[in-house]
């Protein structure tokens, strides 16, 4: 069997080999696992991307830079410089296939070269309302005429949750599957103790998708409950979640900690009752995996919860409002017992069905099973 050559789009992850303290998202975490899980099954990999700075990449090979990013006249760049510089990075790849990881103008731009080259295309949903009509409201003619053009051109289309695969599949059925993330880091041998346990923790950056005022109003219905919330603020943060940031601020039980690497990320959960998840929208997140990675239940809104894992599987609790929280929240941490059950229950999940070399394996039989 001839080896098979995966190209991965993304300008964050190469930007995130090079500063661990570099802000992304859960996109780019999964564009660095697969990477990782593929090559350990014999897949080679390679991970391109945009980037003014080369100087911490000289220690990677399998790593390359499309373009300089501030370079080039704005607007114009893109047709002399940076267009022409991706279709000759692609095909300097030699790649099989080529993964983009979150849907929108570049998406279908990247799906354009694929196409061009002859390269198999890959695009992963990464948020469910890029599998509805949410994105179009947000956006743009120009830009949704080429977030279109990206599901339309791929040859693969790989969902994170059944929501995403039911929408997905009523469009493109023939090239729709569902794929759950993979999951790079170590697996707690035991449960922590409830005793250990310190605070509520919320992991994510601050902005409209995360729900604040919903954060507040949690925050403000359990007083005597240390709150921590790890993530940077965003530039465009929108007026209501500004004014329920500034309450946040305010409050005795909330604590600020910034953007943390993730073995902070790790410890911070470790050292909490839960993670709770407050967003409009999620596709499924990975600090969900995080958090049963070292134990720790998830509660989470009810449209929050991918594929119904952590009602079916006792993983936390899936919550409706503040008050609903409130309550289900002060039920657990009065039974020890049923919040231990939850604590294994996080590990053997994490085990069954997010290892990564399972995953990637996965991964490899979708694309090279179903040659469309």
């Amino acid at each position: 069997m001839k080896e098979i050559s995966i190209l991965f789009y993304d300008d964050k992850a190469v930007e995130l080999l090079q500063n661990p303290l570099y802000q992304s998202g859960g996109a780019t975490k999964q564009v660095l696992a697969w990477s990782k899980g593929l090559q350990s099954i014999g897949v080679n990999t390679i991970l391109m991307g945009a980037t003014a700075n080369t100087t911490h990449l000289k220690r990677f090979t399998n790593i390359i830079i499309s373009f300089n990013p501030n370079k080039g006249i704005r607007i114009l760049r893109y047709f002399y410089y940076r267009i022409p510089l991706t279709i000759m990075g692609i095909f300097r790849s030699k790649a099989d296939y080529i993964y983009y990881g979150v849907p929108g103008e570049e998406s279908g731009l990247i799906a354009i070269v694929s196409k061009i080259l002859r390269k198999k295309f890959i695009l992963r949903v990464s948020n469910d309302h890029f599998a509805d009509d949410r994105y179009k409201i947000k956006t743009d003619s120009i830009r949704y005429f080429f977030f279109l053009t990206g599901f339309r051109l791929a040859d693969y289309i790989l969902c994170q949750n059944d929501y995403q695969y039911e929408k997905m599949s009523q469009k493109y059925p023939q090239k729709t599957f569902k794929l759950v993330n993979p999951y790079a880091g170590k697996l707690n041998k035991k449960t922590i103790p409830f005793e250990k346990k310190k605070q509520i923790a919320w992991v994510g950056t601050i902005q409209y998708q995360k729900n604040i005022s919903l954060l507040l109003k949690i925050a403000k219905t359990l007083p005597d409950i240390p709150f921590k919330i790890a993530g940077n603020i965003s530039s465009k943060l929108d007026k209501d979640s500004q004014i329920a940031l500034g309450e946040l601020r305010n409050l005795p039980n909330v604590n600020f900690l910034g953007f943390l690497k993730k073995e902070d990320v790790l410890k911070l959960l470790e050292n909490s009752y839960i993670l709770l998840n407050t967003s409009h929208h999620e596709g499924f997140s990975n600090t969900y995996l995080e958090a049963f990675s070292v134990s720790t239940p998830v509660f989470s809104l009810e449209h929050n919860d991918p594929n119904n894992i952590i009602a079916a599987n006792k993983l936390g609790e899936v919550y409706k409002n503040a008050d609903d929280f409130a309550i289900k929240f002060t039920k657990l941490i009065k039974n020890h017992e049923n919040f231990d059950l939850m604590s294994k229950n996080c590990i053997n999940y994490m085990k069954d069905n997010h290892n990564l070399i399972k995953q990637s394996n996965e991964f490899l039989k979708i694309i090279t099973d179903n040659k469309l």
